[in-house]
């Protein structure tokens, strides 16, 4: 149970507006389906004949009833001696075999690093390698290439190589001396890309240039272009499912005609270019240096770029995990400042539990990422209205610039987009940006994409117009000014982070305190807000659903036990919620620009 309760404003109940939700969140359970997904839509009795059955209820019946069937049917082919005493053939895996050491060596930085490296580590005052860059000893690589199925790939940061392994081969490969540990990388594990995979039909090209302006004003990046920042000589990397089209789409006419796209690399199917498979890829690149008749669909167009597949956009197949980490290296080694990565590791791999930041591989090579001076920006992903409702990996560790998703005329929360706080307790998501925009499409085309996978490179383009700005500036400071820009900061929640980002802020020497916009009364177990009827009244073209109401109530760890959001209609004059008499903490309350604040105390009985 929460702390607070909205209840219905005391002149009309606010809309449930597109169906977004107003509650607290909980820490899911895990699911368990036994059964294909098909054997649960069906429904007996009917609902309509009254007889239904809970659906919890009916999935128990057909599990019982499939292992009730399954038994007989083995006990029947046992007893007929028909079933083969075989056994079954030993299935393959990733893992990651760690070592113990590094064999000494002399190591040059300036042949392994691109000079862009180089120059990055000497612009942040990093020294120019550290013992995670030297290379692993090859006896110990060539040992363990003699017994697993394949190796993948050598794995400096973490001291070990990625194979393809029997469990026969394991156990051998676990009598060696040197080998430190052994860990699965995600065995039949598929990546989501942090996409919808939901563009409309080609609109009339004065919709989404409605759409375009809407989602750019809302960040502001006009602010941007004025100030001459497009993320000139920033290296941008992204890791994504393939970039068909890239090479031909006249929406990245202007970054080749620039020479903007400096590498490629196929992880997914070495040596196999980049520009096949998947457009979303070419879609997510589009929002940072994408142009339409002349317009920039992002704000850094004049971004350089080094481009990863890493993963299959559709398919579930085993074992990807190591691709992100592989990228993330080599982005490193080519000159990358920031890594955009719109690819997110959730339940077929991980529990919620293990969302913790330091858990999963791709959080933990995403952290080194920024002990190297790369700004990582994640999108969170599209599980907001589904059983898993949080980000997936590596967008939960604290390190990670976790990108959540916005409506794109007002800030308020998309109902797909995934949530926060990470297991462990810490804001996620940082800040969130439109995530139902105008990108390139298939067929040369441009049209409406939704996700968080195209919110994460609107952010990834604001940094890279902030490090051109300043190029000292390390991942951590960086990932902290952009979070300064969000549109209610220093507020804060679990579905917009700090808010969406507004780059005007960036050339506003200091902004003045805000007037308050709605007054505060104590009755009881109830919280009321009465509003200024001139202001509800102000501005209804640019206001014409409402303005939008955010408060929560942060405890002394940091955590939040209740956040909520709501869009207040402008007819409204007074809105309130209640409190639990058990209910303390600090509660704060932010409403066009005003942000309130207050201790709650337990109440005593009798008040």
């Amino acid at each position: 149970m929460s702390s607070l309760m909205p209840l219905p404003c005391l002149m009309a109940m606010p809309p449930n507006w597109y169906g977004l939700p107003t509650a607290t969140m909980a820490v899911r359970g895990k699911p368990i389906f036994l059964l294909p997904t098909g054997w649960n839509k069906c429904r007996w009795p009917s609902r309509t004949k009254g007889g239904y059955i809970p659906p919890k209820l009916e999935v128990l019946m057909w599990n019982m009833l499939a292992a009730g069937i399954s038994t007989l049917f083995f006990v029947a082919l046992s007893l007929t001696n028909r079933l083969p005493l075989v056994e079954p053939e030993p299935t393959t895996g990733c893992f990651l075999v760690s070592f113990t050491d590094k064999e000494a060596q002399n190591f040059d930085p300036t042949t392994y690093f691109h000079p862009q490296a180089l120059e990055r580590r000497k612009n942040l005052g990093l020294p120019l390698y550290d013992e995670r860059d030297l290379p692993l000893n090859e006896r110990y690589v060539e040992a363990v290439a003699h017994v697993v199925d394949s190796l993948r790939y050598r794995l400096r940061w973490f001291n070990a190589v990625s194979v393809q392994a029997s469990p026969a081969q394991l156990l051998q490969l676990s009598q060696l001396p040197f080998v430190d540990s052994i860990r699965p990388l995600g065995h039949y594990v598929h990546a989501r890309p942090a996409s919808t995979n939901k563009a409309r039909p080609s609109l009339a090209n004065p919709k989404l240039d409605t759409l375009l302006s809407l989602s750019r004003g809302l960040m502001q990046l006009d602010s941007l272009e004025a100030h001459g920042l497009w993320g000139r000589g920033i290296r941008i990397a992204i890791f994504d499912a393939g970039f068909k089209e890239a090479d031909t789409h006249p929406a990245l006419a202007y970054a080749r005609s620039k020479g903007h796209i400096l590498q490629t690399r196929n992880f997914y199917q070495p040596g196999a270019s980049v520009y096949a498979h998947s457009t979303h890829g070419t879609e997510v690149m589009s929002c940072i240096a994408g142009m339409m008749e002349g317009r920039q669909l992002g704000c850094a167009k004049e971004a350089e770029f080094l481009l990863a597949r890493t993963e299959h956009e559709k398919k579930e197949l085993p074992a990807e995990e190591d691709h992100w980490l592989a990228a993330a290296q080599w982005a490193d080694q080519q000159g990358a400042h920031i890594i955009n990565s719109s690819i997110t590791f959730t339940h077929e791999r991980y529990t919620y539990e293990d969302m913790d930041g330091k858990t999963s591989m791709v959080s933990r090579a995403a952290a080194i990422a920024t002990q190297k001076g790369i700004l990582v920006v994640c999108a969170m992903g599209n599980e907001g209205e589904k059983a898993w409702k949080y980000m997936g990996a590596p967008a939960d560790a604290p390190e990670v610039l976790s990108v959540g998703g916005s409506m794109p005329m007002l800030p308020m929360h998309i109902k797909f987009a995934s949530i926060g706080p990470n297991s462990a307790g810490k804001l996620k998501p940082d800040v969130a940006a439109p995530a139902y925009v105008v990108t390139a499409w298939k067929k040369g085309r441009f049209d409406i994409n939704a996700g968080t996978s195209f919110a994460s490179p609107l952010v990834a383009g604001l940094a890279a117009c902030m490090l051109q700005q300043d190029s000292s500036l390390r991942p951590a400071a960086l990932s902290a000014g952009i979070r300064s820009l969000g549109h209610y900061y220093p507020y804060f929640d679990y579905y917009l982070g700090y808010g969406v980002p507004q780059a005007g802020k960036l050339f506003r020497d200091s902004l003045p305190l805000p007037s308050p916009t709605f007054s505060v009364d104590f009755r009881a177990d109830s919280v009321i807000l009465h509003f200024d009827p001139q202001l509800m009244a102000r501005d209804t073209l640019q206001h014409p659903n409402g303005r939008v109401l955010y408060y929560h109530l942060q405890q002394p760890d940091s955590s939040l036990s209740a956040c909520y959001f709501d869009l207040i209609p402008n007819s409204t004059r007074h809105y309130f919620f209640l409190r639990k008499s058990t209910s303390s903490g600090m509660l704060r309350i932010w409403f066009e620009g005003y942000l309130y604040e207050h201790e709650l105390e337990v109440m005593q009985e009798g008040k």
